[in-house]
């Protein structure tokens, strides 16, 4: 995808940056020596001495050596300076990066330039300050870069939005590619949907090669999205919400969220009326889990759930989430982009159990699985082992029924012991932990899945009766 990306990203810019030839400027050296000739200048006469000096004019060109050297007049097409007492010529196009409008406010400047031309036989001698200037330019450009590696969360400004894209200015001079598919997890048609020119985003740096800088957004939205995974929430361990109505528009008032959530009553009373709807799948969620629950131990003498969590997202952590995403903050996107306001996260004792209770919970007929992800048959590079599952579920109004989003964890006791642990370290080193931290991390993640396994183990030990005690 980089490789593709450059390869666009190159087009671009020869297609807005031809890159000039003596050609270019072919028609301009003519007429300007066909103007000085005329004025009847006379060139010297070639002696071992001028040789010598015409030599020299080549070996400066083969190395770039920079000259400073004093614009003597302005003629047709460029201008007139002086090398070793030799007529140069600099046309109009090569006096600088910038456009030249009036040659005559360049007389009696001085310029550095290099040699771009050396013809001893017609004594053609010409410059370039344009060159300079490029080299300076990129040079510093080049130290500019270099304040930026790959990993990096930077700030910018979109400047050029394309079909394929958006040019993102990170610093002076300094710009990045943020490819369409690296815009939003969601699919989109065109940069434009998700972004205007001139607006301020925060980007991840994937990759920086050839002075070439790739960016993301999407990778920041995933990451987010990983954190809030392992989210160590204020649970109540009852079948009810811990946060309620009455905290959410108590949180309101003390200005959470309220610079962009509800701010007149209506909004306020329409916010209640949605946070209403995903509390209260909350408790219907939690109520049919309990009742599964209770039916597997009546039908196998087992009981598969060691405690339920449940909680509703804050107002503030739905701000950032929907910023985070690309999308503006209203209710109406709230409740179509995201998935995990309202959270229920079930503790199995075993992981044989986690894939029977999701099995229950999906052939619940008033429930919709709208998409799962198996991070026990994928874990996480980190260890991380759990199920979760998207789900809508009916609320059933006085108008009728509303089909509302809840997200499902279901992992086990261990996993739940090494989640909360993950969590305090990623809390602790704001996501840059050590990397001999994270492998230790890594090893306690592969402990905990050997724990689970003997504890399956002795399950059916004990129920084969085989367990033996002294």
């Amino acid at each position: 995808m980089n490789e593709e990306m450059n390869k666009q990203q190159e087009a671009e810019v020869k297609a807005e940056a031809p890159v000039e030839t003596m050609e270019d400027y072919a028609a301009e050296l003519e007429a300007s020596y066909k103007a000085f000739d005329e004025r009847h200048f006379e060139l010297p006469e070639t002696d071992d001495a001028e040789g010598e000096k015409w030599a020299e004019f080549a070996q400066m060109m083969a190395d770039r050596t920079v000259l400073n050297v004093k614009i003597a007049e302005a003629v047709k097409g460029g201008v007139v300076a002086f090398v070793n007492e030799v007529r140069a010529f600099i046309p109009a196009s090569q006096l600088s990066t910038e456009y030249v409008e009036k040659l005559e406010d360049w007389q009696g400047k001085h310029v550095d330039a290099v040699i771009i031309t050396v013809d001893p036989e017609k004594k053609r001698l010409v410059l370039s300050g344009r060159e300079v200037e490029k080299e300076k330019k990129a040079a510093q450009r080049k130290e500019r870069l270099a304040q930026f590696k790959a990993g990096d969360v930077v700030e910018g400004t979109v400047d050029n939005i394309k079909d394929y894209g958006a040019f993102v200015k990170l610093a002076d001079g300094i710009d990045g590619l943020l490819h369409i598919s690296q815009i939003s997890t969601q699919r989109i048609k065109h940069p434009g949907a998700v972004l205007k020119e001139g607006q301020t985003v925060k980007v991840k740096i994937l990759s920086i090669a050839d002075g070439k800088i790739s960016l993301s957004m999407k990778a920041l939205i995933e990451q987010e999205t990983e954190e809030e995974e392992h989210e160590t929430f204020d649970y109540k361990e009852t079948a009810a919400a811990t946060t309620g109505l009455g905290d959410l528009l108590k949180g309101l008032k003390q200005g959470a969220g309220m610079s962009v959530i509800p701010k007149t009553k209506d909004q306020v009373d329409q916010w209640r009326s949605v946070m209403f709807l995903y509390d209260s799948a909350l408790k219907k969620l939690n109520t049919k889990i309990e009742i599964l629950n209770n039916e597997f131990v009546n039908r196998y003498d087992h009981n598969p759930i060691e405690h339920i969590k449940s909680r509703l997202k804050t107002a503030d952590s739905i701000v950032k989430k929907l910023k985070k995403d690309g999308y503006e903050v209203t209710i109406e996107n709230m409740m179509d982009h995201l998935s995990d306001i309202a959270g229920i996260r079930i503790i199995c004792s075993f992981t044989s159990d986690i894939y029977q209770i999701a099995d229950m919970i999906a052939a619940q007929g008033d429930i919709t699985v709208l998409h799962v992800k198996d991070y026990i048959q994928n874990p996480k590079p980190n260890g991380y082992k759990s199920y979760h599952m998207v789900v809508t579920v009916p609320v059933y109004l006085a108008d009728g029924p509303v089909q509302t989003k809840v997200e499902i964890q279901i992992r086990s006791v261990a996993m739940d012991f090494w989640a909360s642990l993950e969590h305090k370290i990623a809390y602790k080193f704001e996501g840059n932990a050590p990397e001999g931290l994270l492998r230790e991390l890594k090893e306690c993640a592969d402990v905990v899945d050997m724990l689970d396994k003997k504890r399956f183990y002795f399950l059916h030990v004990i129920n084969d009766k085989l367990f033996v005690t002294k």
